[in-house]
């Protein structure tokens, strides 16, 4: 059951009172039951505690095979929390010495267990046998003369504030009042779908992501960002329920807040927000972070790229926490992504340095514009046959190159120019474009196969396919012959007659004089 209440019933505390004298003694609990107050503002007290069933409790030992050992440890648990909760107080002595010789001062604490009370529950676990409390000290009395046997120094260093794991971060939700415990699970749920934490083991470490959300929070509207928010407006809703405020009232005064700044007001200043600000990091020496669309990484404002506008950046490795963020390793992965570009060598037209950079999507070719030069440099990413050890300068002058123009359309009156673009290669001609089958075609398609596939109806839905090879205009009807791989496996299209292709067959050896035989067939057949 879903319950923080600390609360038993008359039943179960009867109990826990009956179990406690049968295992130890009638003077291990006291004289009148106990009983818990509640500590948290929001708790839910819909049920009792969490506790052994029925009105007599069932020892842990009697549990036998009908339950697993998970069950029973989990059992056994809860059974002495239950009658640990009716049982005495820990009753000791304390005994502090002080040992004193010229400036130096040393300090020693014991302590006596007269009555372990509820401890007794818990004196067969293995952490009982740890425990190091129960220290007895030597009979000592004042003014008499200790001898030194030993004496080490130790270094003591404060450790900052462990970070919270999701056990930790829930205790402090409750301690603030923030939330309910039906609501925390999926508080922990939002913060890992939208990428707010990522976790080592059991720490939980905040992303750039949550701090530029914070960030954004603390600067536009503070007077939400309060730890007592979320408790204030359950009390408030609390006086709703119970008659004592309107409803109406309260929203409206939540809304407008009159004399003070209220929702409506607030949100009007999500106007002004500036997106950079709120996403950058001053480290020094022109040197920020910011947090983008495809994630964070370092810029330095005092050295710009070959275009003479563009500061130079490197983007934040995944593995690096905000925690080790510095100066430093910023200095050092700028530095270090400066020595990955790969020199290929020289246009030979513009005498410009054409490099192999490594960019958040992988290797690609860019020109290197001289100093104080205007505009951006050209820059082409690769393809995907090739690769930063076998790329050659001529490759890259090739796709430095592009788009290439192809020819000009009759009837469109408009340049056919070949790209590589996001979704790959693909004619394009006014506003028409197709899709190509590979990359190799961008430099090999002819002017009037591509005018034909320009010409070629788009498909929809199942048809949509991208075409796996060209195979040229059909002599009987001057129709582009393409292939492509639908639902039922690869087959030749004019766009009209589509013709399965032998089982076996290997499209990229298949002459066009073969694939237009197909159709021609199939044509045969339908007629």
């Amino acid at each position: 059951m879903r319950t923080d209440s600390p609360s038993l019933s008359e039943e179960a505390t009867h109990a826990a009172r009956e179990s406690a004298i049968s295992h130890f003694s009638k003077d291990s609990v006291p004289a009148s039951p106990r009983v818990y107050a509640v500590k948290s503002k929001n708790a839910q007290e819909a049920h009792e505690a969490i506790r052994p069933a029925g009105a007599k409790f069932k020892d842990p030992e009697s549990l036998g095979a009908s339950v697993s050992d998970f069950e029973k440890e989990l059992y056994a648990l809860i059974w002495r929390r239950t009658l640990a909760s009716q049982m005495n107080d820990v009753k000791g002595v304390t005994v502090n010495y002080k040992l004193q010789k010229d400036n130096a001062a040393f300090t020693a604490s014991g302590t006596t267990i007269t009555d372990k009370g509820f401890l007794a529950v818990y004196a067969d676990l293995d952490n009982d046998k740890k425990d190091v409390s129960n220290q007895k000290l030597p009979n000592l009395e004042k003014g008499v003369l200790i001898a030194n046997a030993d004496i080490q120094v130790q270094l003591h260093e404060t450790m900052p504030p462990a970070r919270y794991t999701e056990a930790s971060l829930i205790k402090k939700l409750e301690e603030l009042s923030i939330g309910r415990p039906s609501t925390y699970a999926s508080t922990i749920a939002t913060l890992r779908a939208r990428e707010y934490i990522t976790e080592k083991r059991n720490p939980l470490i905040p992303t750039w992501t949550a701090f530029a959300v914070v960030s954004l929070l603390e600067k536009q509207v503070p007077e939400l960002l309060d730890y007592e928010f979320t408790a204030t407006m359950e009390n408030g809703l609390d006086e709703i329920a119970a008659g004592k405020m309107d409803g109406k009232k309260y929203l409206h005064e939540f809304y407008y807040n009159v004399g003070k700044l209220g929702l409506h007001n607030l949100a009007e200043k999500l106007n002004d927000i500036n997106a950079r600000d709120v996403n950058t990091l001053e480290l020094g020496e022109g040197i920020i972070l910011r947090h983008g669309r495809y994630g964070s990484f370092f810029e330095d404002e005092n050295r710009k790229m070959p275009d003479g506008v563009t500061p130079v950046r490197v983007s934040v490795p995944d593995d690096i926490p905000p925690s080790e963020v510095n100066l430093d390793l910023a200095k050092k992965l700028l530095e270090e992504a400066k020595k990955k570009d790969k020199v290929l060598g020289h246009d030979p037209k513009t005498g410009y340095e054409i490099v192999l950079k490594n960019g958040k999507w992988g290797d690609y070719i860019s020109e290197v514009l001289p100093d104080g030069s205007k505009g951006k440099p050209k820059t082409a990413s690769l393809f995907k046959n090739m690769t930063s050890e076998n790329i050659t300068l001529d490759d890259a002058l090739k796709l430095l190159s592009l788009p290439r123009l192809v020819g000009k359309h009759p009837k469109l009156k408009a340049d056919i120019f070949a790209y590589n673009g996001r979704f790959g290669p693909y004619l394009k001609a006014a506003s028409e474009t197709r899709s190509l089958p590979t990359e190799e075609d961008i430099f090999t398609i002819k002017e009037d196969d591509a005018i034909k596939l320009i010409d070629t109806p788009k498909t929809r839905g199942r048809g949509s396919a991208a075409a796996l090879k060209v195979f040229g205009a059909d002599p009987e009807n001057g129709k582009i012959v393409l292939a492509k791989n639908g639902r039922f496996g690869l087959y030749i299209t004019d766009g009209e007659v589509n013709a399965s292709l032998p089982r076996g067959k290997d499209v990229e050896a298949m002459k066009p004089e073969e694939a237009y035989k197909l159709l021609a067939e199939k044509r045969a057949k339908s007629s």
